[in-house]
């Protein structure tokens, strides 16, 4: 039974350069350029008009489901986001994480992660960026974006952990000797991290003394 006051709305909130496979739903483009925001098309002709009514069609509800990046944003800031979103809202506008609270009272944080370090999940907690595969400095094509705003050098998840909310400490894979290559750093970020004196941190790679290194740091 529906909440007593509750109401759900089938209006269909649209997207602005939105994944392919909720367009392929859709009888024309136009219906899911929408500026208001990057939330996916809803078609309850497709769906339901209700979310506790059966699905019309059971294969569309298939493409509508989220991924670690908006997921992740959730868990950090309360606010419920668009896929590939890291930090920002449905509009693109930065939200406030559970990393960056626990930093303005004065307490250390970090970045721990089995995946790479600047990948969807762990970014999500330390970054402010409209996609997810904006790794590092490199990923972004050319110096204006779709809307030729010039970009900004810190629009990635690398240079935002480096010089604005940096982390205590950052562990984690995608170092390029293994085989994702220079996918999640770029060449210059990491000889900066090797020169030591670019960024406020000590850079710990695998070698023989890297526990000794880890524990002195």
């Amino acid at each position: 039974p529906a909440r007593e006051g509750f109401s759900f709305s089938v209006c269909p909130a649209s997207v602005n350069g939105f994944y392919g496979q909720l367009r392929s739903f859709n009888e024309s483009i136009e219906e899911v350029v929408n500026p208001s925001g990057n939330m996916p098309y809803y078609s309850p002709q497709l769906g339901s008009s209700y979310p506790w009514l059966p699905l019309n069609d059971p294969e569309y509800i298939k493409a509508l489901y989220p991924d670690s990046a908006g997921t992740s944003t959730g868990l950090n800031t309360g606010v419920k986001t668009y896929v590939g979103a890291i930090g920002v809202d449905i509009y693109e506008q930065s939200l406030v994480t559970s990393l960056e609270v626990a930093s303005s009272m004065g307490k250390s944080t970090g970045i721990v992660s089995s995946v790479p370090y600047n990948h969807a999940t762990p970014a999500a907690a330390a970054a402010h960026v409209s996609q997810r595969n904006k790794y590092h400095e490199g990923t972004n094509q050319g110096t204006l974006d779709e809307f030729n705003n010039t970009i900004d050098p810190t629009d990635n998840i690398f240079m935002q952990y480096m010089e604005i909310t940096q982390p205590t400490v950052i562990l984690g894979g995608g170092h390029p000797l293994g085989s994702t290559e220079f996918k999640f750093i770029s060449e210059e970020g990491i000889a900066d991290l090797r020169n030591g004196s670019v960024y406020p941190y000590t850079f710990l790679e695998r070698s023989p003394d890297a526990v000794n290194t880890l524990m002195q740091t």
